[in-house]
């Protein structure tokens, strides 16, 4: 019994290890819709690929600080919940088969349901970026209808 006890609460901690993604927050606008990213850590964006148009977007983000964070071990995947006017998204960062350095950068991966165009940003707090998306033009179909990535 013991020893159930104490596998249950070993999976239990190590399933609250620290994310990479803190929170994503979608703000619709009159005709475009802004994806904010906030991060766990304090972190540069450095670059993005590809530039302003794509299915799937790689984004290099630096840490500046690490203070105890330590990155997963695991994969960590935000699915988009935004309304119909804005194509489905998931954000994924899967772990490096290394310790996270200063100097170094990583990448998250957003993927798009369809190619959109984009504009990207780095965020002004050092904890994240913007992405900011035209909205889907007459987008009627029901969320579960809407080719979404897994």
């Amino acid at each position: 019994m013991w020893l159930i006890l104490g596998t249950a609460l070993l999976l239990l901690s190590s399933a609250h290890a620290d994310d990479v993604i803190d929170n994503v927050d979608v703000t619709v606008g009159t005709d475009y819709a802004e994806i904010r990213v906030k991060l766990a850590i304090a972190a540069n964006y450095v670059r993005h690929f590809p530039l302003d148009s794509g299915q799937i977007i790689e984004v290099y983000i630096q840490p500046i600080s690490l203070d105890g964070f330590e990155l997963p071990t695991r994969s960590e995947i935000y699915r988009s919940h935004a309304p119909n006017t804005v194509p489905c998204f998931s954000i994924g960062f899967t772990p490096l088969n290394r310790p996270l350095s200063l100097r170094e950068a990583f990448p998250l991966v957003i993927r798009f349901g369809e190619p959109v165009h984009f504009k990207l940003t780095g965020g002004h707090d050092n904890h994240g970026f913007s992405l900011r998306i035209p909205l889907v033009a007459g987008a009627t179909p029901p969320a579960s209808r809407r080719r979404c990535p897994d």
